[in-house]
This record gives C-alpha cells, structure tokens and sequence, in this order.
C-alpha cells in the first residue's frame, strides 16, 4: 500500500474546548510526526493518547488504522476504521482502507462491500475502483473488472497498473488486439514492469503475430531465466513459426529445468520428429511414456521414430503396446504391417494391412496389393 505522508493537523484553540482537546492536538501531531517516520509502533500509542483525551477524533482513529495496516494488524486496523465510520458514515478513505484490510485478509466479499461504500461516499476515488477491478478480475468476473480499471484509467491517466490489469482481463476475454494495446500502455508508463512482457508475448501468441511474441517471450526469459514456462511458449511460437531449431532447443530447455512439465515433453517430440532427429525422438517419446504410459498414441510415435531408425524390432514391439492398448487404433496396424513387411514376415504384414483398411485407414488400401498379392496362389 503506498503510505501517504500525514500532514499535522492544526486547530485554533478555539475551536476545542478545554486543555485535554489542546492536549489531543499536541499527541495527534507527534502520531503524525511518528507516523512518517515509519515509527508506527509509536505513531500508535500517540494516537491512542489522543483518543483518550478525545474520542469522537475521527481522523485520530483513521490514522491509527493506518499505522495498524503498515504494521499487518488488519483486525485492529479494521476495528478502528469501524470507529472511525460510527462518527462519520461519510469518510469514504476509512471505507476504502477498512476493505483494503479485508482484502489483506482474503476476505473478497467484505472488501468489495466496503470499496463499493467508499465509491458511493467519493465517486471520484480512483484507488477504490483498482482495488474492486482487480478482486474481480482475481474472481473470473472479466467484464466487472474491465469497467472498473476503466473508471480508474479516467480518474488517472497515468496508472500502469490499471491498464496492466485491464490488459490481462482482455487477454483472458481473448480479446487480444485491445490486450496487447493496454499492456503496451501499461510498459510505456512503467518500464520496470518487467512481468509485461509475457503476457503480451501471450497475447502475441493467440493472435498468431510469432516473431513479436519470440521478441517478447526472449525479453521475458532475460529477466527470469529460470522460468520454465516462458522457454515453452517461446518454443511453441518458434514451432508455429516454422523456427523448428529454436523450438527443439526451447523445448529442451524447458525440460532441464522441470523434468515433468508433459507439454514441453510433447512439443519436444513433435519438433525433433518435424526435424528427422529420430534418435532424439525415440529419447523423447520415452520420457513421455514413463509419465502417460497407457496412451496408445506415445507407443505409435515411438514405433515411428525407430522405424525412420531401421530399428524394426523395437518399432514393431512399440506397435504391438498400441494395438494392445487400442485394439482399434489403424495407424498402429498398418506402421505394424510397414514393420513386419521390412522384416520379411510378408503373411504378418500383410494381415496387418488388411486390418488397417477395415478399419478405414485409408492408405492401407492402396499398400494392401504390393502387401499381399505375392501371397496369394492365383496372382502367381
């Protein structure tokens, strides 16, 4: 929370009866005096001195709030901005930080409840609609979200974090052209929101724009170079974008840092097929099957690697694992059949193939005749 320098309250002693009233003067502004020099323990004790000698001092329990909250005693915080709001329901900054407390406490409903009340007392509050705009967004609720930040960007112009906030809440309505322009915003007010970058790189992604969101996941990844996750989406766009080295290598990348992370394990094995690095592939495909080890699809991707290796054995006892998981699964067949054919079981492959057409793998039919005629007496 941005601490706001208190100024030293002044009145004429006129205007307060009696030497207790001037005495609570001379307290309230030590507090003050404490308060900004980040000595809230005594800021408090000098409020409380204060009160005891007035206690329909309003401004005296705010404050003392204030020191509470930059201290973390939320409760205590929250139980003097009550008193604070029973002498005057109006004090629309003693509703805002009274829900800037519940919202410390992960309280959401009591402190939207109290942002809103601070909105109502002070419309032109502009911390009260961030606040409410980003436990929306943090609820899923986009569109609340978006219309706050809004209201916050009109009463400040200048506010990075608003046009930050709306941009994640546009990026996850995937309204991306609007994402990318507040994030970029957002960058230009604030260069040192570094954690921009990928989200914009995101945004850059879903609208397919690769080579912006490369530059962007690379910005990224020199500030957190230990983030698995930003060395994925740079290899997923460096793959879509036909950029297969730097994908492999992202890919790669991303694994050595979170050994498990199964997408990274996927797109490595896509990207090292798509580049005939079939000894990689077979590598990949294995570490995948060690973490999904009943999806046929794996064994079948594996069984291709080595076929591209004349490893017919292994290919074929990979697709036989396929067709034992899915016996319906086609393509596994009729790679069973390619595997058998190269290793001179023509009855094998040949049954393979006709198994891969009936069940509708269209190639197959046009293998079936080299496949099985020279096994067929009457063709001789």
């Amino acid at each position: 929370m941005k601490i706001i320098m208190i100024l030293a309250l002044v009145l004429s002693v006129s205007a307060l009866s009696g030497q207790s009233k001037r005495q609570a003067v001379e307290h309230f502004n030590q507090a003050i005096e404490a308060f900004n020099q980040k000595d809230y323990k005594t800021a408090i004790q000098e409020y409380s001195q204060s009160l005891e000698l007035n206690s329909s001092f309003a401004k005296a329990y705010y404050n003392r709030a204030n020191a509470h909250l930059n201290l973390k005693n939320y409760h205590a915080a929250i139980k003097d901005f009550d008193e604070a709001l029973a002498i005057d329901e109006s004090y629309s900054k003693a509703h805002l930080y009274k829900g800037y407390a519940y919202m410390q406490l992960k309280d959401q409903k009591k402190a939207i409840l109290n942002f809103s009340k601070a909105i109502k007392a002070d419309p032109e509050l502009e911390y009260a609609y961030s606040y409410r705009g980003t436990l929306a967004m943090k609820q899923g609720r986009y569109t609340k979200a978006i219309k706050d930040f809004d209201k916050s960007i009109e009463l400040n112009p200048e506010k990075s974090k608003s046009y930050l906030n709306r941009g994640l809440c546009y990026l996850s309505e995937k309204i991306y052209d609007q994402a990318i322009t507040d994030l970029s915003t957002a960058l230009e007010l604030n260069p040192k929101l570094s954690s921009v970058y990928a989200s914009r790189a995101k945004a850059y992604l879903k609208s397919k724009r690769y080579d912006a969101a490369i530059t962007d996941f690379s910005e990224a990844i020199s500030r957190y170079e230990d983030a698995y996750d930003l060395y994925y989406f740079r290899g997923f766009a460096a793959l879509m974008n036909d950029q297969l080295d730097m994908a492999n290598e992202d890919f790669a990348q991303a694994i050595s840092i979170k050994g498990d992370h199964l997408p990274s394990l996927k797109n490595k094995a896509i990207t090292s097929m798509k580049l005939q690095v079939y000894d990689e592939s077979v590598d990949d495909y294995s570490a995948i099957i060690k973490v999904e080890p009943e999806d046929a699809n794996h064994w079948t991707n594996r069984g291709i690697a080595q076929l591209n290796l004349k490893n017919h054995e292994a290919a074929e006892k990979d697709f036989s694992k396929a067709i034992e998981l899915n016996p319906e699964y086609a393509i596994a067949y009729y790679n069973r059949a390619n595997a058998h054919n190269m290793m001179d079981n023509r009855d094998l492959s040949c049954e393979d193939m006709r198994q891969a057409a009936r069940l509708g793998y269209k190639a197959a039919f046009d293998y079936i005749p080299s496949v099985c005629d020279d096994l067929n007496p009457s063709k001789k």
